[in-house]
């Protein structure tokens, strides 16, 4: 199994070029997988349709709500496939079972007198301040994913074009327009200020870093709240 589980996620790298957040999230799917398949002693070759129902039915008895249970059945489908495909096994035990229902919700966001709050909360007489604010600033007004962010560099940033260039999901590359507000705050990218650190992994920001510490400037009740800063909001004084 453990060996099965590698290919399929050298495959996923190497040929369908994946990004490292999507293979992590793929991995520690199939540990959960392959924990169930050692506990039953059973090898891919040997599922049937009803253990991978009595999976996604231990998923549930731990308390995973069903997007996450759904996440998991489309991973193994894929490892599945791919065993069926690389001549592993004969039958695709997942392809006729059914994918859990869920009710779709509008997405949580911050309203305009949060973000005030927010962008208001750094320190912009410090060093690390200064980047907190551009980088609030920058998530805020582009709607960029934090690990986009992270990997930014200075020659990114096209201020005279009024976009910067980044790498996104699958390795691809975008430009993405910028607001006005960006070249006051992009003094720290451009190396007239720098921070202690010269780089910032995707983990950095959202656990310890200032995107998780919204929640507790603006004393919001919802812990996902913090999250939609990501998202594109709408602002009617049209600042970005």
């Amino acid at each position: 199994m453990e060996s099965d589980i590698r290919a399929f996620l050298n495959y996923l790298r190497v040929e369908k070029g994946l990004s490292t957040n999507t293979l992590h999230a793929y991995r520690r799917d199939l540990a959960k997988f392959a924990a169930f398949s050692a506990k039953r002693g059973l090898t891919l070759d040997q599922f049937q349709h009803t253990n991978v129902v009595d999976f996604l039915r231990t998923l549930y008895l731990k308390k995973l709500d069903s997007r996450t249970v759904a996440r998991h059945l489309v991973t193994i489908r894929h490892l599945f496939r791919f065993a069926f495909t690389e001549g592993i096994i004969k039958e695709d035990p997942a392809a006729n079972v059914q994918a859990p229902k869920f009710r779709r919700s509008l997405p949580e966001f911050l309203s305009v007198a949060d973000v005030d709050r927010l962008l208001a909360q750094p320190d912009v007489n410090s060093t690390l301040g200064l980047r907190d604010k551009a980088m609030i600033e920058l998530l805020y007004s582009t709607g960029l994913r934090v690990s986009e962010l992270c990997g930014l560099k200075a020659a990114d940033i096209q201020t005279e074009a009024g976009c910067l260039r980044c790498i996104g999901k699958g390795n691809k590359e975008r430009l993405v327009p910028v607001g006005r507000a960006l070249p006051v705050s992009g003094t720290v990218g451009r190396g007239e200020r720098r921070a202690e650190s010269d780089c910032m992994d995707r983990s950095a920001v959202w656990p310890e870093g200032v995107v998780e510490r919204s929640d507790e400037m603006l004393a919001m009740p919802s812990p996902g709240a913090a999250g939609s800063v990501e998202l594109s909001i709408a602002d009617p004084k049209g600042r970005f």
